[in-house]
């Protein structure tokens, strides 16, 4: 059986949840040696706000986690590939396996990927598995880990995202921060 554990693999120092776990998962990648306050304007995330016209508690993550951190990490020139799956308990254990394929692929290369979490702070890095116990290990904040099972879904209830990074091309400073104001 296989285990993969990535070592000093830590959150950035922000109060950005998502933020905090992508400068961790991309400088322990080697996609990201900037300084993170750098990282959270160029994402454009340092400007994003989610309010729900009827404030409900849930609105400032209530938003497509798939298509905005897609696009985050794009605009610093990281490509990523993302996994979702909230609500469809059909699809979910196809999804949920999908998504341990690909983050464990992306351990093995090297590459911390980044997860939603329920029971947690908002965002995670996993920073390694074991085939034997069927777990995945994160970051610092986390002693515990998780049970392949139960990713995404720890009381039943499909709640699955998972990040997962590749490539880094040249960063264009210009367009990055265009980019990131037109998204705010």
């Amino acid at each position: 059986m296989t285990t993969t554990l990535l070592d000093e693999v830590s959150l950035g120092d922000t109060a950005i949840p998502y933020v905090a776990a992508l400068d961790g998962a991309l400088r322990s990648a080697g996609l990201w040696d900037d300084e993170t306050w750098m990282l959270a304007g160029l994402t454009g995330l340092a400007f994003h706000l989610v309010v729900d016209p009827k404030t409900c508690p849930a609105s400032p993550t209530a938003y497509s986690w798939t298509g905005v951190h897609g696009a985050a990490a794009d605009r610093i020139g990281v490509t990523s590939r993302c996994i979702e799956c909230i609500g469809d308990a059909d699809a979910y254990p196809r999804r949920r396996d999908e998504a341990l394929r690909m983050i464990k692929a992306s351990l093995d290369h090297g590459r911390p990927a980044v997860v939603r979490t329920v029971d947690w702070a908002e965002f995670a890095i996993v920073t390694g598995y074991d085939d034997s116990d069927g777990v995945l290990f994160f970051d610092s904040r986390h002693d515990d880990p998780v049970l392949y099972a139960n990713l995404g879904s720890p009381q039943g209830f499909p709640f699955l995202f998972a990040q997962m990074f590749e490539d880094r091309r040249e960063l264009d400073l210009a367009r990055s921060a265009r980019s990131s104001l037109e998204y705010a």
